[in-house]
């Protein structure tokens, strides 16, 4: 079936809804879940794109939305730039563009990128040493 609007759930702080037969895409609504620290939906069939709106989540620090092969476009540039986003996972999606953005962010707190067998271009930068 459709993903569920959960507009009225602003208290949730873990959205797991991995390995699931969910169709459609992300509702936008899905922004409003101001709580939300873990949003966990790999493995569906879900479409579309990332709605930029979840980046207004302040307090996200696990996203993974891997392995769903219908999920198409760029990555919003909220991934890099979040403030508690720790880890994410974008494999083997459809997504496409460069990644130099997720390198260029000088205070990400972003631990952990997946990103493999999607459609990316251009170079990786060399990173500096620590």
């Amino acid at each position: 079936g459709s993903l569920p609007k959960l507009a009225n759930h602003k208290s949730l702080v873990t959205l797991n809804l991995e390995d699931t037969a969910f169709t459609g895409m992300i509702p936008a609504t899905w922004a409003n879940l101001k709580s939300l620290t873990k949003f966990l939906i790999s493995e569906t069939s879900i479409t579309g794109t990332i709605p930029p709106g979840l980046g207004s989540l302040e307090y996200l620090e696990k996203l993974s939305i891997k392995n769903n092969r219908f999920l198409r476009g760029t990555i919003p540039p909220f991934v890099a730039t979040a403030n508690n986003l720790k880890a994410a996972k974008l494999s083997n999606n459809s997504f496409e563009g460069t990644l130099d953005s997720f390198f260029s962010v000088p205070n990400s707190r972003l631990e952990r990128l997946f990103g493999g067998y999607n459609h990316y271009t251009g170079t990786l930068p060399v990173l500096p040493e620590s």
